[in-house]
């Protein structure tokens, strides 16, 4: 499994994780929480392509995504 991006917006994770699964891609959404004791500092979530096979589809995906306005 690779890291394809986290961020602490929790739903563009999901989505993203649900439009690759539509694509075909193998992909798990893991959640990791903040490790430090400070309150401001958020949690988020990871997206976890399954094989290195479909990382460059899954950069595609992505960037497609953000360029047509994070939709």
């Amino acid at each position: 499994m690779r890291l394809l991006f986290s961020t602490s917006h929790r739903g563009l994770v999901d989505k993203m994780g649900k439009r690759l699964a539509q694509a075909g891609v193998s992909c798990e959404v893991r959640y990791r929480p903040t490790l430090s004791d400070d309150s401001h500092s958020p949690d988020y979530k990871e997206l976890w392509i399954q094989t290195d096979n479909n990382m460059q589809w899954a950069y595609s995906l992505l960037a497609m995504h953000c360029a047509i306005g994070r939709n």
